[in-house]
């Protein structure tokens, strides 16, 4: 199944031949990205921004041991995710439940390893 022509919701990027797309959800506390391969209905890798907050909209500062990330969610970052999700066992063209990864401090690591 194949994603609809307009979806202005998602971006895309394409690494090497391959298209993904992608969106952040931007919340208060919690925000996340998901990144979907070339076919909907397939894998998503999901990364958890862990203690982040939008600057923006919580107007105190962030707990202590949870700074906030200190860079910005474009192509670059979406390509950084990609990258650690496909090396550490993301499979974006199979039917799968999500992968999850965890970002903070930095650094990508997979979900509940730290």
């Amino acid at each position: 199944m194949s994603y609809p022509t307009r979806a202005p919701e998602l971006r895309t990027i394409t690494i090497e031949t391959t298209k993904f797309r992608w969106r952040f959800f931007q919340k208060e506390v919690g925000s996340k990205l998901g990144v979907y391969g070339p076919d909907s209905g397939r894998q998503p890798l999901i990364v958890l921004f862990a203690g982040w907050q939008d600057s923006w909209t919580v107007h105190s500062a962030p707990s202590e041991g949870e700074p906030n990330i200190s860079t910005t969610i474009g192509p670059k970052f979406v390509s950084q995710a990609i990258a650690f999700g496909l090396a550490n066992g993301w499979q974006p063209e199979q039917i799968k439940s999500p992968f999850y990864v965890d970002y903070q401090g930095d650094k990508f690591s997979l979900r509940g390893t730290a």
